[in-house]
């Protein structure tokens, strides 16, 4: 049996139930429909402003999709993040499942991590590019999908994004093509990408601007004060043109 953690990034978002289960099982999370009238079982961290659970007649919440209660979660200027760890069995398939509700206000974000790894990821282009106009950005970072959705705006070429000079992309592995793309919809904006981890706080290495083209698919070279090896399984490092994990001091 393994244990492995669920976590729910969200801003301005209303979120009802959720349940993960194989299909013959019963529901692996706990407290999923929030029935206990609050967080238990949860770990509520982040932002937590006007974040809790709600019986549908304060008109916080939507109105539960089963049972008497429903969560909300509504932090403003940062996310907020609810996590669980359940046990899974090796080899095994699971549903994971959940009722969203949005109140419509912009800009917000709803995001599902499985392990480390963000598998849903629901935000509003049209009010990310408003954002960059606006307040003039100079610097965005994200993860893939969301540069994906943006490609996806077909009037993307009338929005001043002229004050934008770097665009990271992270948070997983990057597919070539879609750096490429991006940076050929936004020829003025350098590109780049870098590796990390949550336990690395988090950065490990980092591409370079000015070498944004010519080394575009690298995740780059070590930030400053982080040391970075190839060793085998045994921790053992290893040479020159040697292939297996990377280890940071």
């Amino acid at each position: 049996m393994t244990t492995r953690l669920i976590w729910l990034p969200f801003k301005v978002v209303l979120l009802a139930s959720l349940a993960f289960m194989p299909s013959v099982e019963a529901n692996s999370v706990l407290n999923g429909s929030f029935e206990t009238g609050d967080l238990t079982s949860w770990t509520l961290s982040g932002n937590t402003g006007f974040s809790g659970v709600d019986h549908g007649t304060t008109g916080f919440a939507p109105g539960p999709q089963n049972g008497s209660f429903a969560a909300f979660f509504g932090p403003v200027g940062s996310l907020g993040f609810l996590s669980q760890n359940v046990a899974t069995v090796s080899g095994a398939s699971y549903d994971l499942t959940f009722r969203l509700a949005n109140d419509g206000l912009t800009p917000n974000e709803f995001r599902v991590s499985w392990n480390g790894d963000v598998i849903f990821d629901q935000i509003n282009p049209i009010t990310l590019l408003e954002g960059i106009q606006k307040y003039r950005v100079s610097v965005f970072e994200s993860v893939p999908i969301v540069f994906q959705l943006l490609l996806g705006v077909k009037n993307l070429a009338s929005y001043d994004t002229s004050s934008v000079k770097i665009a990271a992309m992270m948070g997983t592995s990057i597919p070539l093509p879609l750096l490429r793309a991006f940076q050929s919809a936004q020829p003025h904006i350098k590109v780049i990408q870098g590796y990390g981890l949550t336990e690395t706080s988090p950065l490990i290495t980092l591409v370079e601007p000015n070498g944004a083209e010519a080394k575009m698919g690298s995740i780059g070279r070590a930030v400053p004060d982080v040391e970075v090896k190839i060793i085998d399984e045994a921790g053992n490092e290893l040479g020159i043109d040697e292939t297996q994990q990377i280890g940071a001091d």
